[in-house]
């Protein structure tokens, strides 16, 4: 199911994690219940802290230590909620990787979103071109 009716089944609103009323409003402004869930977040924002509030980091990554779900076509395996520490992966959001609103699991879409920037399933950079 939806990561959202998770959470909802546990007692928690929209509210919990949709913190801007107006903005929620807003992107709901007309649906109806037969209307199309769109696939990424546009009109509000899920803050990483507010996730951050239930779930833990270092918990999180101890439970991921052993996935393979990050995986590049030379062997290298990341853990998803370890990855290095870079520019690029601080800005990485909760969000990303777990669409709340999509039947999509977050081992479907976190791949997609690292080889948003890692090219041709390569995460380790300077291996595949010689420098000159």
């Amino acid at each position: 199911g939806y990561p959202a009716a998770t959470h909802e089944a546990e007692g928690e609103t929209c509210a919990s994690c949709h913190a801007d009323n107006a903005a929620l409003a807003s992107a709901h402004e007309g649906a109806l219940p037969s209307s199309t869930m769109p696939k990424r977040l546009t009109k509000t924002k899920v803050d990483d802290t507010l996730c951050l509030a239930c779930h833990d980091q270092e918990e999180l990554a101890e439970k991921t230590a052993g996935s393979t779900v990050l995986a590049d076509s030379q062997g290298l395996v990341e853990n998803p909620h370890a990855l290095p520490e870079t520019e690029n992966h601080t800005a990485i959001a909760c969000s990303d990787c777990h669409k709340m609103h999509s039947p999509e699991t977050a081992a479907e879409t976190a791949k997609a979103k690292c080889l948003s920037c890692h090219h041709e399933d390569v995460f380790e950079c300077n291996t595949c071109h010689e420098e000159m």
